[in-house]
């Protein structure tokens, strides 16, 4: 079919600037926002209320392949509008040679609400110049223009969907794989601030065939990388000889196919996906700070790049600081997110309770809450008038803070096909959207469910840290600690889970309950790199659990040791512990078992064990063996 066997399907059609304007058949159209025109082998079809194009032949009773004719080798000037004449009289940027060209089409630039900002005319034979409009009338300048990529909105949503985005070398090849179906816009003259609207996505860029294209698309993708999850250079034509110009692109693959094999939207876009799974992804073999794993410079190269950096602030005083993976542990019911809420108000505000430094200025946080319901949350910030059913005088948090917690309208993974990848994508795009520089993470077995050996917590440390790293984040993770012998001290044994995760974070602290008063907390350091541990064994910090009108937070006071906020215990109570678990031993408990079941470390339950063999002669040359490193619950 070519364009004038189709004009006659459809009403209000007119004469339009870059062919043939009519009433879409798509939708109730009053506007008139069907654009036509032809090109070498398809006709082109645009919706700019929004159809797309399956939507138009669908109603028309036409299958995507009728838009394909081999008949058409060139635009036809009698469907294109009156020519160059039009654009270049008395407009400032005509010349000789343009006389012989006309418009092709004319591909818009809108920003993120959909109005139009400029558009980038293309003549034929090619040729591009770029228009505004200011009060109706056509400037052919871009001075003072914001700049956006090609298909703005589309572009924004695919990223929040978590699609795969194709990159093209012009307009004309992303239409093309909207058509089928794909997420795509153009990277030519791609800036480095448009890495803002793909963050975290997988970014395919498709090359054309030829010298000029490989060095444009490695180019794009060097710009691409520092925001892009993963980049894939795909050339359908990589089978044949490169052309040194002029090479054929992915608009031409698919009119290809359709004349060729007769294949349908459909079937091309099976093909591609199954082209670009085949596709490995992208190094920049010529950066050296790409190419291999280990980065490798003389200490005065480190030092004098790091000279460049400002020291790291407290963010919430010596326990975590800008720029840290930091770790806060406790027991169930201790505090942990009473004092995490209080550290993302504080941070969000600029503004430190009274004992805590907060260095940096106030800046946006969001707060990944796993834990509590929204009426929970709102329990713990509002007041509960007696005989009321609803709470009153809710505090009031700074426009920096940000809560967010599962959405129950999630009914399937969106696409993907791992819970834990549609997770990961789902916080780098709230970290996106919402500008975020501080993340709290409430709780971390939230992210993984099993983290009890290297080969799990690995992972997930590395997904953190890379988080990090990619946005320039402060990251606070929550963590339980397993059931612990209240009478031992704090340390690195107590965080639930693999050693691995302590290991792996810059920073740790932990919350202690004292057992002089009921609400009465001690926190402890147990590891720091941007500052020596102040709060130790002997300088433990002092608060209080408090509600204060409608706030419920920690309340700093003193100074002390953390031996008298711990358990005495009686000889009698440890020899009950050390029966107790040579009991469970006798029944085949492991002793992880056995230490969830009394109440203290698993290595305890290990010492109850060899002391009983001991003494019952069943350990040979036992007094000879030495504790385990730990054993005491203190640091190694």
């Amino acid at each position: 079919m070519i364009l004038k066997d189709l004009l006659p399907k459809l009403y209000g059609v007119r004469k339009g600037g870059t062919g043939f304007v009519a009433r879409c058949p798509s939708h109730d159209d009053k506007k008139q926002s069907l654009s036509l025109a032809e090109d070498s082998g398809r006709i082109l079809v645009k919706c700019f209320a929004g159809c797309s194009t399956k939507q138009i032949i669908s109603s028309l009773g036409l299958d995507w392949t009728d838009l394909f004719d081999r008949r058409i080798e060139k635009p036809d000037r009698r469907y294109l509008g009156q020519g160059d004449a039009k654009y270049s009289e008395g407009l400032g940027w005509g010349h000789a040679g343009m006389s012989k060209k006309w418009v092709h089409s004319a591909y818009r630039y809108t920003d993120e609400a959909g109005d139009l900002l400029y558009e980038n005319v293309r003549y034929y034979p090619k040729d591009f110049k770029a228009r505004r409009f200011e009060n109706g009338r056509e400037i052919w300048n871009l001075d003072y223009v914001r700049r956006v990529p090609y298909r703005l909105p589309e572009l924004i949503e695919a990223a929040k969907r978590g699609q795969d985005i194709f990159l093209t070398e012009g307009e004309k090849d992303a239409d093309t794989l909207i058509e089928l179906g794909f997420a795509a816009s153009s990277f030519k003259k791609w800036l480095p601030e448009f890495n803002d609207f793909i963050l975290g996505c997988h970014i395919i860029i498709t090359q054309d065939h030829d010298r000029p294209g490989i060095v444009q698309a490695e180019e794009a993708a060097r710009i691409l990388l520092p925001a892009a999850a993963s980049i894939k250079i795909l050339d359908v034509f990589k089978e044949e000889e490169i052309q040194p110009k002029d090479g054929q692109d992915i608009s031409d693959y698919v009119k290809q196919c359709v004349h060729s094999e007769g294949l349908g939207a459909d079937e091309l876009k099976e093909r591609i996906s199954l082209m670009v799974e085949r596709t490995d992804v992208w190094r920049d073999q010529s950066n050296p700070k790409t190419s291999n794993l280990f980065l490798v410079q003389s200490g005065n190269q480190w030092l004098t790049e790091a000279k460049s950096k400002p020291a790291p602030k407290m963010l919430f005083g010596e326990f975590w600081f800008e720029g840290e993976l930091c770790m806060l542990f406790a027991d169930t019911n201790v505090g942990k997110s009473i004092l995490a809420v209080q550290a993302a108000d504080a941070i969000s505000k600029g503004e430190a309770p009274k004992g805590i430094t907060v260095e940096v200025p106030a800046q946006k946080v969001v707060y990944f809450d796993f834990e509590l319901t929204s009426k929970q949350f709102e329990a713990r910030f509002a007041e509960k008038v007696e005989g009321s059913e609803h709470y009153t005088n809710h505090y009031q948090f700074h426009p920096n803070f940000y809560r967010a917690e599962m959405n129950p309208e999630t009914a399937d993974l969106n696409g993907f096909t791992k819970f834990e990848d549609y997770l990961n994508h789902s916080l780098d795009s709230t970290i996106v959207s919402t500008g975020a520089k501080v993340l709290i993470i409430d709780n971390l077995t939230y992210l993984r469910d099993e983290t009890e050996n290297a080969r799990n917590a690995l992972p997930l440390m590395k997904f953190l840290k890379e988080l990090k790293s990619k946005h320039g984040l402060s990251i606070l993770a929550l963590a339980h600690t397993p059931k612990r012998d209240s009478s031992k001290p704090l340390g690195r044994n107590d965080l639930q889970g693999s050693k691995m995760i302590i290991n792996f974070c810059d920073s740790a602290f932990a919350i202690g309950e004292s057992v002089k008063e009921t609400n009465l907390r001690f926190l402890k350091q147990i590891k720091a790199r941007n500052t020596e541990i102040i709060y130790h064994a002997e300088n433990v910090y002092l608060a209080r659990v408090v509600k204060a009108g409608n706030f419920l937070g920690f309340h700093f006071e003193d100074f002390g040791y953390e031996q008298t906020h711990l358990k005495v215990l009686t000889e009698m109570e440890r020899e009950e512990r050390i029966s107790k678990a040579k009991e469970l031993s006798e029944k085949g408990l492991s002793n992880r078992q056995i230490a969830e079941a009394i109440g203290v470390s698993h290595t305890a339950v290990g010492r109850y064990l060899r002391k009983m063999k001991e003494e019952s002669g069943t350990l040979p040359d036992a007094p000879n063996v030495p504790p385990v490193s730990g054993d005491q619950g203190l640091e190694p």
